[in-house]
């Protein structure tokens, strides 16, 4: 596999990047209450289209942050349970985040 750049990209650079083809899939993940990545996976023209120059953010559902290691549902949330449902939340990546994956090819 070439290098790749590592460290922060600018939402230019990213750009380019995905119009010339070099990514052309972007990770938007946030930790789960055991570290753990979870998610989307977006592709490249998704995130030009509906995140840089769209709504600017994800939907998730919430269940993503009341489970165990299992995905089994915890006990104890207001905001989730089977009770009183599993509703989305609304996921806005913070851009100055962005890199590149080196292990993951044409992945940011």
């Amino acid at each position: 596999m070439p290098s790749v750049e590592t460290g922060r990209l600018s939402t230019d650079h990213i750009k380019a990047d995905i119009e010339r083809g070099d990514i052309d899939t972007i990770l938007l993940v946030f930790p789960d209450q055991q570290g753990r990545f979870v998610g989307k996976r977006l592709t490249g023209d998704f995130f030009l289209h509906d995140i840089l120059e769209g709504e600017g953010a994800i939907h998730a559902c919430n269940y993503l942050l009341a489970v165990d290691m299992e995905m089994e549902p915890l006990p104890g949330y207001a905001y989730a349970s089977w009770d009183t449902g599993y509703g989305d939340l609304k996921a806005v990546p913070d851009m100055t985040t962005l890199r590149r994956i080196p292990w993951l090819e044409k992945t940011a």
